[in-house]
């Protein structure tokens, strides 16, 4: 178990399925995760998806829940670990609304990233973020990530093809970031 203020990180479990398959049923935007994300899945295709994850070193799924309730509120996961560089995709999705600007995302992703640079010594970190997602773009960079491309007009949103940002920090950007 990986722990912060609000919340705690346990790795994705065969039962966690039944609450993704949950919020798909109320339409939650998995998008904020991974802009490419395929959560428009059935239960057999989850429990598939699922049984990928399992044996697979290059993916780490978290499910983040709160301490104070023990309740799943959503998603992290490590994506794309690349071991011989040691470097990972990030994906944050936090499933209620008004969970959202409370401070929970600030404290999975500052657990997670401790967890990537301390325990996994991956070297850096990147994510790829939706133009028009300001929260994560302003989440990201408090973190001090900085925004390293951007693939013009590489998603499909909403009927019009939108810019797809790349945000990396490197290890020692944060850890001097918190040294400060």
């Amino acid at each position: 178990m990986l722990k912060g203020q609000k919340i705690f990180l346990l790795p994705i479990e065969r039962h966690d399925i039944i609450t993704l398959n949950e919020w798909i049923k109320k339409g939650l935007d998995f998008s904020l995760i991974s802009p490419s994300s395929l959560f428009t899945l059935n239960l057999d295709e989850l429990e598939n998806w699922y049984n990928s994850l399992i044996y697979n070193p290059k993916i780490r799924v978290f499910v983040i829940r709160n301490i104070e309730h023990k309740t799943p509120i959503g998603l992290i996961e490590l994506n794309n670990i690349d071991w011989k560089n040691r470097n990972a995709e990030i994906g944050i999705f936090i499933a209620y609304e008004n969970l959202r600007n409370k401070g929970f995302g600030s404290d999975t992703l500052e657990v997670i990233i401790n967890y990537s640079f301390n325990e996994l010594n991956l070297f850096k970190l990147y994510a790829k973020i939706v133009e028009d997602n300001y929260p994560s773009i302003k989440l990201f960079e408090k973190f001090n990530f900085k925004k390293e491309a951007v693939l013009r007009k590489n998603i499909f949103k909403n009927n019009n093809y939108i810019d797809l940002l790349i945000y990396g920090l490197l290890k020692e950007e944060f850890t001097l970031n918190n040294n400060k």
